[in-house]
């Protein structure tokens, strides 16, 4: 260990622990607007181009309010049109008109009163330089109907208040209506009066008549099926009144195919919801159409339609598919009866495969005899009472429906005469010599003694002996042979049996007889069997131990003796008849743990060789250890101690384990585990108790 240096306080340096809206003008003329001063302006061209002037003030003209509440009312507009003496080429007077507005097909609602309008202003005509008072009404507004007021253009072409010019089209589209045409229920009364202020007049319907409206939902319907298939799901059809009034309906269909509640009218009032249901019965592939026709008793849009199709598809068919179309069973005469065999049906088709399967043979039989959709039959055959001969039969699936109904299944059946079982020898007999050639083999001849096809196996029950082959048909041989390997002198038996199926006679059995004689050999015998050794490591090596080795034979034994293992060896390593064999262990090098070798001993001749003697090596670790530690010392001359520190793991310490005085450069660690590697390290400290930094760690295991 290098030399140890004192630390310093400036060694021992500590560091933090580580630290947006648009507002519409309407131009035009409201019942509230109170007539503008009086303008000039340059006069126009002609007429085509005269602009209005100077706003007018515009009221309504009602008719006489006498008139009872159920005589229709009539609404005016005034419209002053320039005379045609006063018109001029260079300009003319202005004009305004009461637009007409559309009443209301509500009688109940009312419109607010409009606005008291001030008095007129006066206008200068700058054709004459005459003053032109305008028209103005002051009067309420007492009519249920009123119209927004505008400016509206002059006429293209004729002043008459009738005309149907694009300009007067263009001035109705700016104020804000739809058309110049009044609803169905008005009649509009027009009057020209050339010169003067013309009135144009509505009239309105009369709130005590009412007119129901037919609304339908749906409006169409659409349903599917299959062809002669079950009736699709009903559906709902509602009929009811959107207008005033009662409305009696009746709705009506007009294909036998298509019912109204299971009929083919049915009829209500106001509300009403049918159920509409389509039979698919005797239609064609396709789709059909057909109509409900709805009518209301003097409501406004009588008839309405109902349109319906209905769209049939071909019903699936089904098409019977079988895994086989034909069986072929076999069995012999007074025999068992031959295994089950089974089909699998399917449907190769589209739909529902119902099925049903039938035999027309007592001997034949079918389970299950029916099914829907893929299904597995199971045929039997029943031989009882059955002579020799072949025997075929259908079996027979039917489906309705399917494509290809029905299907056939061929069952042929061959009955055989029974067979009988012949062998020869009726027994066998073997010798050999203990540790000999095995004896030469047999052949056993097998043949049909009786009718049919004979079918056989040969089986044993021993382990040294072989048939083969072990099956075969009709005539045939079967060699046994013997394996003497591993037996010793003495008599043993076995049997060889015979099957054949459906034979009279089967099983039939022959019994073997096998002869082992001593022979002239040695027989290596061994003492002990084992060898167990044990050490500990880093100690001197364990005791040697022998084998003794005999022959309990006859004749002579040469025996050699070998091992595995490269900490063991043997001594000597070969001998004639009795020896002793000496087994030394080396444990230098080995670590602590458990070891395993084998002894061989070999002896040509031997009727047992070769013979194995197991040999078993413990290594123990020590109990405890120690390790001196010696460093040089530190020169300084505040030095006061050393610390020493250990762990069992590199780089890491806790506490120091011992403090070591100055002038003492050594120390012995005790208590060390065996297994064990242990790391150490020294610190020097000095008076003021300042430790140097860790020397150089060192190591040291144990064993």
């Amino acid at each position: 260990m290098r030399a140890l240096y004192p630390r310093t306080n400036n060694d021992m340096r500590h560091r933090p622990t580580p630290t947006i809206s648009a507002l519409i003008i309407v131009l035009g003329l409201s019942l509230s607007t109170h007539m503008a001063s009086t303008t000039t302006a340059a006069a126009p061209t002609d007429e085509r181009t005269t602009q209005l002037k100077a706003k007018q003030t515009v009221s309504t003209l009602s008719t006489d309010t006498n008139q009872s509440a159920s005589t229709p009312k009539k609404s005016h507009r005034l419209i002053r049109r320039p005379t045609p003496a006063t018109t001029s080429t260079t300009g003319q007077s202005p004009f305004v008109e009461l637009t007409p507005v559309i009443p209301s097909t509500n009688p109940a609602t009312p419109l607010p009163p409009a606005t008291q309008e001030s008095a007129p202003t006066q206008s200068k005509d700058t054709s004459t330089n005459k003053s032109v008072m305008p028209m103005a009404f002051a009067a309420p507004i007492t009519s249920p109907q009123i119209g927004q007021v505008m400016p509206t253009a002059a006429p293209t072409s004729s002043p008459l208040i009738g005309s149907t010019t694009s300009s007067r089209r263009t001035a109705a589209a700016d104020s804000g209506l739809s058309s110049q045409t009044p609803p169905a229920s008005m009649r509009r009364l027009f009057s020209e009066i050339p010169g003067v202020a013309q009135i144009a007049a509505y009239e309105e319907p009369d709130p005590t008549v009412t007119i129901p409206t037919i609304t339908r939902n749906p409006s169409t319907m659409s349903f599917s099926a299959v062809q002669n298939g079950a009736a699709p799901a009903t559906q709902a059809l509602t009929i009811s009144n959107s207008g005033p009034g009662t409305l009696i309906w009746t709705a009506t269909s007009n294909s036998t195919w298509l019912t109204l509640n299971s009929a083919t009218s049915v009829s209500g009032s106001n509300l009403g919801s049918v159920n509409v249901g389509v039979n698919p019965t005797g239609l064609s592939v396709g789709t059909h159409s057909g109509i409900i026709t709805i009518t209301g008793s003097g409501a406004a849009n009588s008839p309405q339609i109902v349109t319906v199709t209905f769209d049939i598809t071909a019903a699936p068919t089904p098409t019977i598919g079988l895994s086989a179309t034909s069986l072929s069973f076999s069995a012999v005469q007074g025999g068992s009866n031959p295994a089950n065999r089974t089909i699998t049906i399917s449907n190769s088709g589209s739909g529902t495969l119902n099925w049903t399967a039938s035999e027309s043979a007592t001997w034949l039989s079918v389970s299950p005899a029916s099914g829907t959709g893929a299904g597995t039959i199971t045929i039997s055959v029943n031989i009882s009472g059955l002579t020799a001969g072949s025997y075929s039969a259908p079996i027979t699936i039917v489906a309705t429906g399917a494509t290809n109904t029905p299907q056939t299944v061929t069952v042929s059946l061959t009955v055989a005469a029974s067979a009988a079982i012949g062998y020869s020898p009726t027994s066998m007999g073997f010798t050999a010599t203990q540790g000999g050639a095995n004896p030469a083999s047999q052949a056993l001849t097998i043949s049909n003694t009786g009718g049919g096809t004979l079918s056989w196996t040969v089986s044993d029950d021993a382990t040294w002996l072989t048939p083969s082959p072990a099956a075969g048909t009709g005539s045939g041989a079967s060699t046994i042979s013997i394996s003497t390997t591993g037996l010793t002198a003495g008599t043993y038996t076995a049997t060889v049996t015979i099957i054949a199926s459906g034979a009279t006679n089967t099983p039939r059995t022959m019994p073997v007889t096998l002869t082992i004689t001593a022979a002239a050999m040695p027989t290596i015998s061994r003492s002990p069997s084992a060898l167990t050794f044990t050490a500990t490591q880093g100690s001197a090596n364990p005791a040697n131990q022998t084998v003794t080795i005999t022959n309990s034979g006859t004749g002579t034994l040469s025996w050699a003796a070998s091992d595995n293992a490269t900490w063991l060896t043997l001594s000597p390593a070969s001998g004639t008849g009795s020896g002793t064999l000496t087994a030394s262990i080396n444990t230098s090098g080995l670590a602590a743990g458990s070891y395993t070798g084998t002894i061989t001993i070999a002896a040509s001749g031997a009727i047992n060789t070769p013979q194995i003697v197991a040999v078993s090596l413990t290594v123990s670790l020590p109990s405890t250890s120690t390790a001196t530690l010696i460093w040089d010392a530190n020169t300084e001359t505040d030095l006061a101690s050393y610390n020493v520190y250990r762990s069992t793991t590199p780089g890491v310490y806790g506490a120091a384990i011992a403090n070591v005085p100055a002038g003492t450069v050594s120390y012995l660690a005790t208590d060390l585990q065996a297994g064990t590697t242990y790391y150490f390290t020294i610190t020097a400290v000095d008076s003021a108790g300042n430790e140097s930094p860790y020397s150089t760690e060192v190591r040291k295991s144990t064993f």
